[in-house]
C-alpha cells in the first residue's frame, strides 16, 4: 500500500506549501520577537520560548528533508501525501502555539482540545509513512498507530516537564491546574484512540 493510498485530508500541493511557508517565517519572526522583549507573552525565560518558535520552524522543513533524502520515502510517498503530512503537522504545532498567546491561561479547557485534537491529526499524519511500510492486519495498524501517538504524547509532556523543573517556565496548561499531566496523556490516548480509528476506517477504503 503506497503512501497514496493512505487516508485523505487534503489534496493542494500549493496551498500546503503556502501555508507551511507562512507558518514557518511566522515562527522565526515570533522567535525573534521573543529573544528581543518586544513582545510580552507574561512568560517567564521568554528567551526559552524563543529557542521553541526556532525549533518549530526547523521541524516544519524536517518532512521534505527526509522525503529527499530517504529513497523509500521518495518512491513510496506521493507528493500529496508528503504535502498532507505537512498539512497536518503545522496545523497541530499552530494550535499549540496558539494556547501559548493566551488561551491555555484562559480557563475555558483549550489545553485538553489541544491534546485530544492534535493527538488525532498525529494519527493521521503517522498513517501517511506507515501506508508506506505496513500490509498488515487492521488491528495491527489501529494498535501502532496509538502506541506511536501516545509515544509522542510522553514525549511532550516530558518536554514540558523540562521546561517548567529545569528551564523555570510555566507550561502546565490551563490557568490553576499545575499538575495537569495526567489529564493531558488521558486526553493523548483518547485522541489516539479516536484518531487511529478514523484511519484504520478509511483505510479499508483506500
Amino acid at each position: 500500500m503506497k503512501g497514496g493510498a493512505a487516508p485523505t485530508m487534503f489534496t493542494s500541493k500549493v496551498v500546503a506549501r503556502q501555508f507551511v511557508a507562512g507558518t514557518f517565517f511566522a515562527y522565526l519572526f515570533g522567535g525573534g520577537l521573543m529573544f528581543t522583549r518586544t513582545i510580552d507573552f507574561s512568560h517567564e525565560h521568554e528567551w526559552f520560548l524563543g529557542v521553541l518558535f526556532f525549533a518549530s520552524a526547523a521541524l516544519l522543513l524536517l518532512p521534505r528533508f527526509l522525503h529527499q533524502t530517504i529513497r523509500a520515502f521518495q518512491t513510496q510517498v506521493s507528493e500529496v501525501s508528503l504535502a498532507r503530512f505537512e498539512v497536518l503537522l503545522t496545523s497541530a504545532m499552530f494550535l499549540s502555539w496558539m494556547g501559548s498567546m493566551g488561551l491555555y491561561r484562559a480557563g475555558i479547557g483549550y489545553d485538553s482540545f489541544v491534546h485530544f485534537s492534535t493527538s488525532v491529526m498525529a494519527a493521521f499524519a503517522l498513517s501517511i509513512p506507515l501506508a508506506a511500510l505496513m500490509r498488515t492486519k487492521r488491528s495491527q495498524v489501529f494498535m501502532t498507530l496509538v502506541g506511536l501517538v501516545i509515544l509522542l504524547g510522553l514525549f511532550v509532556e516530558f518536554g514540558e516537564w523540562f521546561g517548567d523543573v529545569v528551564v523555570g517556565t510555566t507550561m502546565f496548561g490551563e490557568l490553576g491546574q499545575p499538575g495537569d499531566t495526567y489529564r493531558d496523556l488521558v486526553y493523548d490516548a483518547l485522541g489516539a484512540v479516536v484518531g487511529s480509528a478514523l484511519v484504520v476506517s478509511r483505510w479499508s477504503q483506500s
